[in-house]
């Protein structure tokens, strides 16, 4: 199928496009490039939905794909139309399918559909009578599986950002399951392998003349047909589980990233959190003390300045109110004089020693008098207690200026508010992307993978079964040959004959398919071009649903990059780089489940992530190159594997990132221009030159590079060759390694 044309009338942003997309046949090649936005992605949902149908639900779905263009138009439409050619049974047909959609009065989408097919017109709509129909939607169908069916357009239809992961996904195996037979025409030989089995089975019922043989053929019969559905159904089930996990791969990637750093993501968050409410409270806590020292600027400056220059008469004051203190403390205050003179009089009284009419208040008064004469006279006797107090604390009190540490704190509190809104919107973008991780949709993901896991069992387990039937059912077959029957016999003898006729026909359709391969790989591969020597498919039909019917593959001398995913999920179980490769892609063996052994040429210079991941069956790698090719550690599934090295760089290997890694590391002798030889000549590296001594007058001088390409051949014992390389030299027979 080769599209010619696609036309496109208010299709989301496309208000009108009409676009040729006729090729040379030495230019096959069409780029289609534009900013994110600009309608490729939408371009080829065009196309897929002019050969399949948009299936529009209801209005609302309708106005989301109308362009906002025709929306004031009398009867707004959607037009998609598509011109391609193919071949149908060997027949190169044209066809010109046009598929228009609308709305009617009471807003129900409609659908009108034409194929024009070298003329032949098939045309039916959502108005069109049932039966009519049926019959023109079923015709063109036909036309268009026959084309492309819609379960492969996805591995057609898609932009090079959906490439890596189409090949990828678990689904891909079941959908060439599913039309592999049918699109490369294998179909028809498998039935005709199958076609003596049936007739021999349905003969041999009818040969049965005992009733038990009978029923008991019947039954091993109908239970392998039971076993059969059942193993079926657990297939079909796999492809399901399959398609689900395809369906949400990217959602449970990131739910499981999103599980496993949620706990550092909180931590950050938390931390910024922190940071925030410090900053916050820092800014709180100086407004309070800003306040507070505004509020109390008399008490703690001003007063205290005041008290500073009236110290001398406070203290002068006070001095005098303490000597008088001291030199008074024989007085006693007058109830105090009252009291103790009552009691006095009041014993001596009892005692007949003071006449009765002696008078308190008179004795008291005298005291009193007494008293006053020898008291000096206070001056600042105004003064109460409590203000005597007041001005004790007064010349005590220093002042307290606050301002200098109040701007400091300023100061400090201005840088921390800068950093606050950076802090702010790192915690809302830590927020924003915050994955969280999706539980149920982990839980039923990893679910899925444990049902394929027993289903997997289950079917291996059916097939036992049914093999364990037909060793039974083969014993009738066996007793009934031991019965003269022409009819039966002619067709025991057709059986392996239409088997081999089948085989034959399946061997020369591969065959095809191969040269064809090769032929398309030479001609659309820009990194293979022109060297693909070789394309060798599997023997075995069955094994193009685990996509690992691609065994073999050979490369020509012009190949030195083998580009990313390139053969991801075939069948390799022997893998040979040759020595011309210096790169190896990303994912470029992936999945390579068969794959045990495996050489690496010369001259490889990189080995990208994941180049041979998933490759779990490896057993063994020959690494020729005296240099550690560059490598990450995902490069390789495994580690606990031997990998073999040249012996004189076995020392580099084990110190270098992530060779170290290999648990069984040993030397090995490659042979060819990587045997190092010792003997009288010696060469070795001077001013990026290659120098020569001991060598005789004429002798041949050979200079290599690792990959065993010839960089020089001549008599000159100087050779002037590229910095930061290792070469290996030939001269007299013997042979070096220099280092630039």
């Amino acid at each position: 199928m080769l599209i010619q044309r696609i036309k496109i009338s208010n299709y989301k942003t496309y208000l009108s496009l009409d676009l040729d997309l006729t090729v040379d046949d030495d230019r096959p090649i069409i780029l289609i490039g534009g900013a994110n936005g600009g309608g490729k992605t939408t371009l080829f949902e065009a196309i897929s939905g002019a050969l399949y149908g948009l299936k529009i639900e209801n209005k609302e779905h309708f106005m989301e794909l109308l362009n906002q263009g025709a929306l004031n138009t009398a009867k707004p439409e959607i037009s998609l139309q598509i011109t391609f050619v193919g071949k149908v049974l060997g027949q190169q047909q044209k066809y010109i399918l046009k598929r228009v959609y609308q709305l009617n009065p009471q807003g129900k989408p409609l659908e009108s559909v034409s194929l024009n097919m070298n003329g032949n017109m098939y045309v039916y709509g959502t108005m069109t009578a049932p039966k009519d129909r049926v019959k023109a939607e079923q015709e063109i169908n036909k036309i268009i599986k026959a084309n492309l069916p819609q379960e492969l357009s996805q591995y057609f239809l898609f932009d090079a950002m959906q490439s890596s992961e189409l090949l990828k996904k678990n689904v891909f195996a079941q959908t060439i399951r599913d039309n592999f037979e049918n699109v490369l025409g294998f179909k028809k030989y498998l039935q005709l392998k199958r076609a003596a089995e049936k007739l021999q089975q349905e003969w041999a019922q009818q040969r049965l003349e005992a009733e038990k043989e009978a029923q008991e053929y019947n039954e091993l019969c109908a239970q392998k047909d039971k076993l059969t559905a059942d193993l079926n159904t657990c297939i079909a089930e796999q492809d399901t589980k399959y398609k689900y996990l395809a369906s949400v791969e990217v959602e449970y990637k990131r739910a499981k990233d999103g599980a496993q750093e949620a706990s550092a993501l909180n931590k950050k968050i938390q931390e910024l959190a922190s940071k925030i409410d410090d900053i916050v409270k820092r800014a709180a806590t100086y407004a309070e003390d800003l306040k507070a020292f505004v509020d109390n600027i008399e008490i703690d400056l001003f007063l205290p300045k005041l008290a500073s220059n009236l110290a001398q008469e406070i203290n002068n004051i006070l001095h005098i109110k303490e000597q008088l203190q001291k030199e008074n403390t024989g007085a006693y205050p007058l109830e105090t004089l009252k009291d103790v003179t009552n009691k006095i009089i009041t014993y001596l009284k009892d005692l007949s020693l003071c006449s009765e009419s002696v008078d308190e208040e008179q004795v008291v008064s005298h005291i009193v008098a007494i008293q006053n004469s020898t008291n000096k006279e206070d001056p600042f006797g105004y003064l109460d207690e409590a203000e005597v107090t007041a001005l004790s604390n007064l010349v005590k009190r220093t002042g307290s200026n606050q301002f200098i540490a109040l701007d400091r704190q300023r100061q400090e509190l201005e840088i921390q508010l800068s950093t606050l809104d950076n802090l702010r919107s790192q915690k809302q973008t830590l927020e924003q992307t915050q994955a969280g991780g999706n539980e149920y949709l982990i839980q039923n993901y990893e679910a899925a993978q444990k049902q394929i896991e027993k289903l997997k069992s289950q079917e291996a387990t059916l097939k036992a079964d049914i093999q364990r039937l037909e060793k039974r059912i083969h014993q009738f077959d066996v007793q009934i040959q031991q019965e003269p029957d022409i009819k039966f016999d002619t067709l025991v003898k057709l059986k392996p004959l239409f088997e081999k006729i089948a085989d034959s026909l399946l061997k020369k359709k591969k065959a095809q398919i191969e040269s064809e391969m090769q032929q398309q790989l030479n001609k659309l591969l820009v990194s293979y071009k022109g060297h693909v020597a070789k394309v060798e498919l599997s023997d075995s039909i069955e094994q193009f649903e685990d996509c690992s019917g691609l065994t073999s593959i050979s490369f020509g001398n012009g190949v030195e990059d083998i580009g990313d995913d390139s053969f991801n999920a075939t069948g390799f179980i022997t893998l040979d780089i040759p020595d011309n490769v210096k790169r190896i892609g990303i994912s470029t063996f992936g999945n390579c489940h068969q794959l045990k052994s495996l050489t690496l040429g010369r001259g490889l210079e990189t080995i990208e992530d994941g180049a041979f991941e998933s490759c779990e069956d490896l057993e063994e790698i020959r690494c020729k190159s005296l240099i550690p090719p560059k490598a990450y550690l995902r490069s390789f599934k495994s580690y606990l594997i031997t990998l073999f090295v040249p012996t004189e760089a076995k020392r580099d290997y084990e110190s270098t990132a992530p060779w170290f890694n290999f648990v069984d590391i040993r030397g090995w002798d490659f042979g060819g221009v990587n045997s190092i030889e010792k003997g009288t000549v010696n060469a070795f590296v001077s001013n990026n030159t290659v120098v020569v001594n001991g060598a005789n007058v004429g002798d041949l001088l050979e200079v290599y590079d690792v990959a065993g390409r010839l960089v020089y051949s001549g008599t000159d014992t100087t050779i002037s060759v590229p910095t930061k390389v290792i070469y290996i030299v030939r001269v007299a027979g013997q042979t070096f390694k220099v280092a630039l």
